[in-house]
């Protein structure tokens, strides 16, 4: 006899694992609408860009290789320590 399962009775997902997941997305989530509040409060982009400006951004340098190669650059001092 098979039982379906749900994500709260899954190995590995327990009750609290789930509250402490739920908790995280919604400190995220009000991070993010506070960014995105203070980005309309002060209005210039020089100043404070929004999240989703942001995000664009970074969706375009991730298709350079200068920024990967930043980015290799930066872990190996990293590792180095």
């Amino acid at each position: 006899m098979t039982r379906s399962t749900t994500p709260g009775d899954a190995p590995g997902w327990s009750s609290a694992r789930l509250t402490r997941l739920a908790q995280g997305a919604l400190a995220a989530i009000f991070w993010l609408a506070v960014w995105q509040i203070a980005a309309w409060a002060v209005g210039h982009e020089v100043l404070l860009v929004s999240p989703w400006q942001a995000l664009r951004r970074l969706g375009e340098l991730v298709r350079t290789g200068a920024f990967w190669g930043t980015v290799g650059f930066s872990l190996g001092r990293i590792g180095l320590g």
